[in-house]
């Protein structure tokens, strides 16, 4: 099933918000838990590195959400009830639409605003010249 507005926060030094650049392409390379609606500001997967990184999905994308009534996937996602998670699949390709290339204000964070990429729309960004990110994801 696609859901829109998720969002993910990772932890990352500052001196690597430059790998975030507008027009370049990344694909997971893992399964990854993103939040849903607003509560971005409340899910934060990775906080122990100083920097953060909060990633917007711009437009609908491939996602499983949590069921929270089932133990067995709760155990293995380490999932919280309240954070309203969903998990999109290792192979997902986005576009970088936007991105803060520093944090201008000491908010501590920086925005990157990504859109979900067919496999084909993904191999056309790739002919066209488009460059791999070098961020984490």
């Amino acid at each position: 099933m696609k859901y829109e507005n998720l969002a993910r926060i990772i932890a990352l030094q500052p001196e690597y918000y430059s790998d975030y650049q507008e027009g370049q392409l990344m694909t997971l390379d893992h399964d990854a838990s993103f939040a849903g609606g607003e509560n971005e500001e409340a899910f934060r997967p990775e906080n122990n590195l100083g920097g953060q990184v909060v990633f917007s999905i711009m437009n609908a994308v491939e996602a499983h959400k949590v069921d929270y009534s089932n133990k067995e996937e709760v155990d293995k996602l380490d999932a919280i009830k309240g954070e309203d998670e969903y998990i999109v699949k290792k192979g997902t390709h986005f576009k970088i639409d936007w991105a803060e290339p520093e944090d201008q204000e000491g908010k501590g964070f920086i925005f990157v605003e990504l859109i979900s990429l067919s496999e084909e729309e993904y191999q056309e960004e790739l002919a066209d010249g488009a460059e791999i990110s070098e961020g984490l994801l």
